[in-house]
C-alpha cells in the first residue's frame, strides 16, 4: 500500500503548485474479501475534474515481481468507463488460476485517459530538496572507513524505495568481509514490466573523501527523480538502482548485469548519473584527456567556442545505441533549454576511450546494453576529485536540478507515463482478511461518529472515511482509545468507514441524518 498512501499525501502539495491543471485519479482499496473461488475487491475511487475512468486490474503471486495472472474472469466496477465513487467492487474468479495457498498481490489502476503535462512534472524538481539530501549523504562512505555512515546512506536509500515504489529489494554480494548491497525499487510497468528502464548511480566513496560530487550528487539526483515521478504510473518499469562498489572496480553494476536482471526482462534504457553538481562559467576550467581533440573533433571544436568553459553536462553514449542519447538530448532541448548539453558518441563498442567506461554505464555497455552517462566531467572539471574537498558548498544546485529535470523528462517519454494511480494490496488466497480487524459497529452520534478501538487491533490501526463519491473526509491512527470524529460540516448521507492494519482491512458503511 505504500505507494498508494504517498499518492494521496503527494496529491495536495501537486494541488497547489499545480493549479488548474488535470489531477491524477485516486483509487483506493478498501477490502479484499475471499469466498469459495471468488476474490471480492472493495474499492473507491476518486477524480477532481469527475472524468470517466478506466480501471484494471492485475494481480501477482509472485510478491509482484511479474502480474502475468490471467483476469480475463473479472466482472464489476472494471474496464470503461467507471464513475468515480466510493461504493465500487470487482469480482474475480480465480478457480482457473491455480493459486491455492499464494499470497496474492492486488494492483488496480485507474486511468481517466487525460495527456499528461510533462512539463509540470519537471518543473516539479526542487534543488533545495538535492541539497537537503545532498546535506545528509555527505561524508565518507567506505568499506572499511566510516562504515556507519555507509549503512546510513544505504539504509535511507532503501528506506524511499519502501516509501516510493511498487517493490524495494536488494542485490548482496559478498567482497571479503564486507556484503555489498545493490539497492533497487520498482516502479512496475502497467502494459509491459518486461521493459524496464533504470536510473542509477553509486553511492560509495573513495577512502578519503566525502564525496559531495563523486557520488553523492548522482545519487541525490536519481532520489529526486524518484520523488517527482512516484505519484504516476507507466507503461514500462521504471527502476532505481543505488550501486555499491563501483570505486572498486565498477562491482555493483558487474554484479547486476551478471546475476541481476531476470531472463524475461529487456533493459530498455540506463540513465547512469556519474557526478552531476560541479559548474564553472569561468574560462579555461574544462580541460581533457590527451587525444580528445582528434576523436572528438566536433564537440572540441564547440567547446573552443565557449573557451573551455566548465558549464555543461556531458551526455556520453555509445553508437550501437545511439537514439538512448538522443533521446536525452532532444529531452533537454525541449523541458529544460537553459542547461548546456554537450553529448559524445563512442564510435564503437569494443576498446573505446578509457576514460569513457569509468562508471557503472560500462558495464551495461559491454554486455550490448543501452546506457548513457550523465556527467560534469569528474576530475577533467572538479579540482576536488576525489580528495577531501568534494564539499556540498562547491556544488551548483540549480546546475545539479537541470540535469535531473532533462532526466525526468526523458525518462517520463521513454517509459510511457501515464495520467493513472494505482492501489496495491495483497492477501492469502486460504483466508479472510476482514476477521482478524474486528467488526464492531461505528457508533452515529448527533455531528459525530464514534469510532471504538477494540482489544483484538494493532495499535497503529488507520481510520478512514470516505464519502460516496470517492472523497477522503478524515483518516486517523487508532492508538488504543475510542475516537471521535466531527461530522457537523458534512451533508447528509451515506460514508465508508475503512479500518486498515499491515495489509487487512474492514469496511462498514454508515448514514449520517
Amino acid at each position: 500500500m505504500n505507494r498508494s498512501l504517498l499518492t494521496i499525501a503527494l496529491l495536495f502539495s501537486f494541488l497547489v503548485l499545480s493549479f488548474g491543471q488535470n489531477q491524477v485519479p485516486v483509487v483506493r482499496i478498501l477490502n479484499l474479501q475471499i469466498d469459495e473461488d471468488k476474490l471480492t475487491i472493495d474499492y473507491s475511487l476518486e477524480d477532481a475534474e469527475n472524468d470517466e475512468m478506466e480501471v484494471s486490474l492485475r494481480v501477482s503471486d509472485d510478491g509482484g515481481k511479474s502480474f502475468d495472472l490471467s483476469v480475463t474472469s473479472a466482472s464489476g466496477d472494471i474496464g470503461f468507463p467507471v464513475q468515480a465513487g466510493a461504493n465500487r467492487q470487482i469480482e474475480w474468479d480465480y478457480a482457473a488460476a491455480d493459486v491455492m495457498g499464494s499470497e496474492l498481490t492486488v494492483q488496480l489502476i485507474a486511468d481517466d485517459r487525460q495527456e499528461v503535462d510533462i512539463q509540470a512534472i519537471v518543473d516539479q524538481v526542487d534543488s533545495n530538496r538535492l541539497r537537503a539530501d545532498l546535506e545528509f549523504v555527505e561524508g565518507i562512505r567506505f568499506r572499511n572507513f566510516n562504515r556507519n555512515h555507509l549503512r546510513e546512506v544505504q539504509d535511507s536509500l532503501f528506506g524511499r524505495m519502501v516509501q516510493d515504489c511498487d517493490l524495494a529489494y536488494e542485490q548482496q554480494f559478498e567482497r571479503g568481509s564486507y556484503t555489498a548491497r545493490n539497492i533497487i525499487g520498482d516502479i512496475i510497468g502497467q502494459a509491459d514490466n518486461t521493459s524496464v528502464h533504470i536510473v542509477d548511480a553509486h553511492y560509495d566513496t573513495v577512502s578519503n573523501s566525502p564525496g559531495a560530487d563523486d557520488n553523492g550528487s548522482g545519487v541525490v539526483g536519481f532520489l529526486e527523480v524518484l520523488r517527482v515521478l512516484a505519484p504516476y504510473s507507466f507503461e514500462e518499469t521504471v527502476r532505481f538502482i543505488g550501486f555499491d562498489l563501483e570505486e572498486e572496480g565498477l562491482l555493483g553494476s558487474q554484479e547486476y548485469v551478471a546475476n541481476g536482471i531476470p531472463a524475461h526482462e529487456t533493459i530498455s534504457s540506463v540513465f547512469n548519473f556519474e557526478m552531476i553538481g560541479y559548474f564553472d562559467d569561468t574560462p579555461n576550467t574544462q580541460i581533457f584527456p590527451s587525444g580528445f581533440e582528434i576523436l572528438f573533433p566536433d564537440v572540441f571544436a564547440q567547446l573552443v567556442d565557449q573557451e573551455f568553459r566548465g558549464n555543461f553536462v556531458t551526455n556520453v553514449g555509445i553508437q550501437l545505441h545511439e537514439e538512448l542519447l538522443q533521446a536525452f538530448d532532444t529531452a533537454a532541448a525541449r523541458y529544460v533549454p537553459e542547461l548546456n548539453n554537450i553529448s559524445l558518441v563512442a564510435d564503437r563498442l569494443t576498446f573505446p576511450p578509457p576514460d569513457l567506461l569509468r562508471s557503472d554505464h560500462a558495464s551495461f555497455w559491454l554486455e550490448g546494453l543501452p546506457a548513457i552517462m550523465l556527467t560534469d566531467g569528474a576530475n577533467f572539471r572538479n579540482p576536488h576529485y576525489h580528495d577531501v574537498g568534494d564539499t556540498v558548498d562547491k556544488l551548483n544546485f540549480g546546475f545539479m536540478a537541470n540535469v535531473v529535470k532533462a532526466t525526468v523528462g526523458a525518462l517520463a517519454e521513454r517509459a510511457g507515463i501515464k495520467h493513472s494511480g494505482q492501489a496495491v494490496s495483497s492477501i492469502s488466497i486460504s483466508t479472510s482478511v476482514a476477521e482478524p480487524l474486528c467488526q464492531e459497529v461505528v457508533q452515529v452520534q448527533p455531528a459525530m461518529l464514534v469510532l471504538p478501538y477494540a482489544d483484538c487491533r494493532a495499535p497503529g490501526t488507520t481510520a478512514r472515511i470516505l464519502s460516496m463519491d470517492g472523497r477522503l473526509m478524515n483518516s486517523q491512527i487508532l492508538r488504543q482509545e475510542t475516537l471521535e470524529i466531527s461530522t457537523s460540516s458534512w451533508s447528509s448521507g451515506i460514508y465508508i468507514v475503512q479500518f486498515e492494519s499491515k495489509g487487512q482491512s474492514f469496511i462498514q458503511k454508515v448514514f449520517l441524518p
